[in-house]
């Protein structure tokens, strides 16, 4: 008997050593506490309770966004994810077990266009806690700037415009292409021109982190119009009016894809 409780004893130290070391591989185990005051269904001022996430969703502007899905994940199980939705006054709350680590991402909604869209927000704070601790995470939406790399996630908020060579190009080399924004974007805010020009000898170009909106899309290459073959076409235009199209059915990631040609064929 004495044998079995030192065996027990030991078998519980090291299931708490293992719990330990996933939370600080997290980066969580003593990260301080911040937020802005979180009153109403997230109350907490600003501070977390003890095993309480919580923070408020808003736009760039700082109003409040209702129904966006908010993800507490779990970094230690395989899909015993949390899923929540924001109020009318873009915020959640919820009580989390004493165990595992988690972190803290969300999605919200938007028709733009007549098209759905659905955008990554900002976490305030991106990487993992203890279940124990708690903590305020604010999500915001962003037109632009880079995602948080935590947990392998990459990219962008903003779309990717992507162009490849034609039938009769070679390569890209001296391409300039010109976006110029049709109405407000997105977000309704007023976009501005983007130009970018090719250099070296490439086969495949894009333009990242472009803010989703829509775009009349023209090329040149050394002064001469080039002409667009846009993905699922099967002829090519002088320019093109388009809207970003999702990477894949279900992404949040955005692109515009087409090829480019000097004609024709």
């Amino acid at each position: 008997m004495q044998r079995y409780n030192l065996f027990a004893r030991q078998q519980r130290r090291t299931m708490a050593l293992i719990f330990l070391g996933v939370v600080a591989a997290c980066g969580a185990a003593d990260a301080p506490l911040s937020g802005p005051p979180d009153g109403g269904n997230g109350g907490d001022g600003g501070n977390a309770s003890t095993g309480v996430v919580s923070g408020r969703v808003t736009d760039m502007r700082g109003e409040p966004i209702a129904g966006a899905t908010v993800v507490i994940n779990n970094a230690v199980w395989f899909n015993k994810n949390i899923v929540l939705q924001t109020g009318a006054d873009g915020r959640y709350r919820y009580q989390l077990p004493p165990t595992d680590s988690w972190y803290v991402r969300g999605t919200a909604e938007v028709t733009y266009n007549g098209r759905p869209y659905k955008l990554d927000l900002h976490p305030d704070f991106s990487g993992g806690f203890s279940g124990v601790e708690g903590r305020v995470v604010n999500l915001q939406w962003k037109t632009s700037g880079e995602v948080p790399t935590d947990f392998g996630h990459a990219g962008y908020y903003g779309g990717s415009v992507e162009m490849d060579a034609g039938w009769d190009l070679a390569d890209l080399t001296g391409v300039t292409l010109t976006l110029t924004p049709v109405g407000p974007l997105i977000d309704g805010s007023a976009g501005a021109v983007i130009t970018r020009t090719v250099n070296g000898d490439v086969s495949s170009f894009a333009i990242r982190d472009v803010p989703i909106g829509r775009y009349t899309v023209r090329a040149t290459r050394n002064g001469v119009p080039l002409v667009f073959r846009m993905k699922n076409s099967s002829r090519y235009v002088a320019d093109v009016t388009t809207d970003f199209e999702p990477a894949y059915s279900g992404a949040t990631s955005y692109g515009i894809y087409f090829m480019v040609a000097t004609t024709d064929w």
